[in-house]
């Protein structure tokens, strides 16, 4: 464990509240719900300083995840090291990733059969792609995102 650590452990001990579950933070905390610690104009993440003192360095590029899904949690043992990967794939395995998508987005503006008649459109080159998105209440660059394929990769069911 580096110095930095050593010496913040009884700062750190003093911001945490133990239950039978999780550890925690009870000082500020980041926008997210992160914990926020800073000493000496250096600011951690409190599950992240959390990992350093009871695990050590933390691997570059790597995340400190929660098993728990509590982010004011600094427990060590509901705490893993992850790759964006690992973190993505376990938000989606425990259901907290988004998953509408096309029209069931509920900022969709488009429905899977406008996009067809759009690509339609633009495939028959009756109308400029400017006029195609008048038409449905988009800009041009959405229209021509969608011809190409950059926006609505799979308009199918």
């Amino acid at each position: 464990m580096d110095a930095i650590a050593l010496r913040l452990i009884p700062l750190f001990w003093a911001k945490v509240s133990k239950t039978d579950s999780c550890w925690n933070w009870t000082a500020s905390k980041f926008w997210c719900g992160y914990g926020r610690f800073a000493a000496d104009r250096v600011g951690w993440y409190a599950h992240r300083l959390s990992w350093t003192i009871h695990y050590g360095k933390i691997p570059t590029g790597m995340l400190v995840l929660h098993h728990c899904d509590n982010r004011s949690c600094v427990r060590p043992d509901h705490l893993f090291l992850g790759t964006h990967k690992t973190n993505r794939d376990d938000c989606i395995s425990k259901g907290r990733a988004n998953p509408l998508r096309g029209e069931h987005h509920p900022n969709a503006r488009l429905s899977r059969d406008d996009v067809a008649e759009i690509r339609r459109l633009c495939k028959i080159a009756l109308f400029s792609h400017r006029e195609i998105g008048e038409q449905f209440g988009i800009k041009q660059a959405q229209v021509s995102r969608i011809n190409v394929g950059l926006s609505w990769v799979d308009p199918s069911p």
